[in-house]
This record gives C-alpha cells, structure tokens and sequence, in this order.
C-alpha cells in the first residue's frame, strides 16, 4: 500500500468518526441530555448556595440555562460533522467544529475535573486537524 492510499484511509476513518460522536454530542444537546436545564436541575445541585458551587454545576447550569444556545450548539456540531462525510464539504465541516471542539477542550480544562471528557475532546480535534492538513 502506498503511504497517499494510508493517508486517505486515515482520513476517511478520522472524518467517520467525528461523525459518529459529534452527531451523537450534537443529538443529546437537542434532545434534552445534556446540561442542566431550568426544567431538569437536579435536586442536589439546586439546593448549592451559588458561592459553594464547584465548577462543573456552575458551567452546566450556566450552558444549561438558554434552550437557544443549547440549540445552537447542537445543531453547529451536526451540521459540522454531516459536512465532514462528502469531500467537497470537508474543510468546512472542519472550519465548523474547530473553533467548536477547541472551546470543548478549553471549557474541560478549565471546569471538568475528568479527564475522560478532555480525552475525548482532544482526539476529535487532533483528527480534524489531521483532516486540515492531509
């Protein structure tokens, strides 16, 4: 096999792959899953006074709060990732979840104290940047 055959292999299998989970990302935002919203606060992070609250409860209730931004994001990493699947739409499915996935990165850095999320994160950005690049 030739070295430009296993790069464009790779790239199908990174293009993939984003897709796959920031569908799936992108999916859960829509349908409710993620952050705390008004309406599904758990009991326990409610009843923090806000000054004691780590973190994560303020940065997941803070995203958490406009059904808007919820919307916007989700649909920005659907969107970004169906462009990802057709060669002709590929950069700009990148330039799409670029700025998405490095705000991500930023955000676990800064309020997640799991490193799974960060972990994750950091790999669909370094394919993108694969994609980029080859």
């Amino acid at each position: 096999m030739s070295r430009k055959y296993i790069k464009e292999i790779l790239e199908l299998v990174f293009r993939w792959y984003v897709f796959v989970f920031m569908s799936l990302y992108g999916l859960g935002k829509i349908m409710g899953g993620q952050f705390y919203t008004p309406k599904r606060i758990p009991e326990e992070v409610a009843a923090i006074p806000l000054g004691k609250a780590e973190g994560f409860e303020l940065a997941w209730t803070f995203m958490g709060h406009s059904h808007n931004y919820i919307l916007f994001i989700g649909i920005t990493q659907i969107l970004g990732s169906f462009m990802l699947l057709f060669n002709r739409t590929k950069l700009i499915g990148v330039a799409i979840l670029l700025p998405v996935l490095i705000n991500i990165v930023v955000f676990d850095i800064i309020f997640l104290d799991k490193y799974g999320a960060l972990a994750s994160a950091v790999i669909y950005l370094c394919m993108l940047i694969f994609i980029l690049f080859f």
